[in-house]
């Protein structure tokens, strides 16, 4: 069995993670750690220069997998297997759609966007799901 968990890059708290390990820990599946992210500055929506809107790109798309092998090595401690993926894609909901149909995984788990004010740690650039 599969379970795709879709985390929240802007969120201290992984609700959805923490009900995937729950779960897979009673049946043995695998986990695949994914992040789905979107920023209108390296999609590039605000510049026109594509080499810096790449490096841009791949920097926001690295930082998520080093976040997400982090977690996937503590779940490595647990006896859980997990692997991971990252992508940015917009709207969010649709890029989610797609990791869907082209992971086919049994189960997902995503925790549900909570409509907050914004902080210090939260982009007007951010777009909720």
């Amino acid at each position: 069995m599969r379970i795709l968990v879709v985390l929240d890059p802007t969120a201290d708290q992984q609700p959805a993670l923490d009900r995937a390990v729950w779960f897979a820990k009673k049946s043995g599946a695998m986990l695949e750690l994914f992040i789905c992210d979107y920023d209108r500055y390296p999609a590039g929506e605000r510049t026109f220069d594509p080499d810096p809107l790449a490096r841009a790109r791949k920097g926001l798309i690295a930082s998520h997998v080093k976040a997400l092998k982090n977690r996937a090595r503590e779940l490595a401690r647990q006896n859980l297997d997990a692997s991971v993926d990252a992508r940015l894609d917009h709207p969010l909901h649709e890029g989610i759609e797609r990791k869907v149909r082209e992971a086919k995984p049994d189960l997902v788990f995503k925790t549900p966007i909570i409509i907050r004010r914004c902080d210090a740690r939260c982009s007007p650039t951010r777009t909720g799901i």
